[in-house]
């Protein structure tokens, strides 16, 4: 293996609501529960096998999970998981046709980039 990418919860599957439940694994800090609004990173798929990347910006309180499930699913994304969310959250969209930054509130080691081909 050369590349790996960890995710927690899993959102949605074949266009189900996955609602992550109150056991999360011990130690997790409250912003991990399912019932706080955080701000929040997440990665899926439509029903066209398009790769779509999703946050919430600062002006936010940010979503529950079960908020960003119901709003992705409404997108028509089929699959999705999350990524690591909170301070880290953040987005850098620069393309001919469109600009866009959401900036994190935590410097971060580690980026997924994504350029065309």
């Amino acid at each position: 293996m050369k590349e790996a990418l960890q995710s927690f919860p899993a959102l949605l599957k074949d266009g189900r609501i996955l609602i992550p439940t109150d056991e999360m694994p011990k130690g997790h800090r409250p912003l991990y529960r399912p019932d706080v609004a955080a701000r929040r990173t997440a990665v899926g798929e439509d029903r066209d096998g398009r790769l779509v990347f999703a946050v919430t910006d600062t002006y936010t309180d940010g979503l529950t999970f079960s908020e960003l499930a119901t709003l992705l699913a409404g997108l028509g994304l089929e699959n999705v998981v999350c990524l690591d969310g909170g301070g880290s959250t953040q987005l850098v969209i620069d393309t001919t046709k469109f600009q866009r930054e959401v900036p994190g509130k935590d410097p971060v080691p580690v980026v997924v980039g994504i350029r065309s081909r």
